[in-house]
């Protein structure tokens, strides 16, 4: 009886490792094989699944070579009231440290947030950094 009990057991870990854990894992192997290696970065969300793929943002905001960059929420995070893996536009205050925002939806909003405490839950879409 203890036999098959155990049997039991071992079988149904292995099924429920099958299951669940061997298709997460070919889905991120799939993901990462897809990409070729541009310098971007992929960003996984809590689920595992959802990500986005860009550059991470300098530390220093004067490190960027344009005023006006794209970027792209990352998995998880609701910034400037849009969706997680939305991109947005952005206008750089560089003399403040200041980041903008105008919201497409209507009315129309205008977000404004200092760019050390939003750098870290965003990604650029395109390098634009200067070196």
């Amino acid at each position: 009886m203890k036999n098959i009990l155990k049997i039991l057991v071992v079988g149904g870990v292995v099924y429920l490792a099958y299951r669940y854990l061997y298709p997460y894992l070919q889905q991120k192997i799939a993901v990462e094989d897809e990409f070729p290696d541009d310098g971007r970065t992929t960003f996984y969300g809590e689920d595992g699944v959802s990500y986005v793929r860009g550059f991470v943002l300098p530390n220093d905001i004067n490190d960027f070579k344009i005023n006006e960059p794209t970027l792209i929420t990352k998995p998880d995070e609701f910034i400037f009231g849009e969706n997680p893996r939305t991109a947005i536009e952005v206008k750089l205050d560089k003399e403040k440290n200041k980041i903008q925002h105008i919201a497409s939806q209507n009315p129309k909003k205008i977000y404004i947030a200092d760019y050390n405490e939003i750098k870290d839950k965003l990604v650029m879409l395109n390098n634009d950094i200067e070196k």
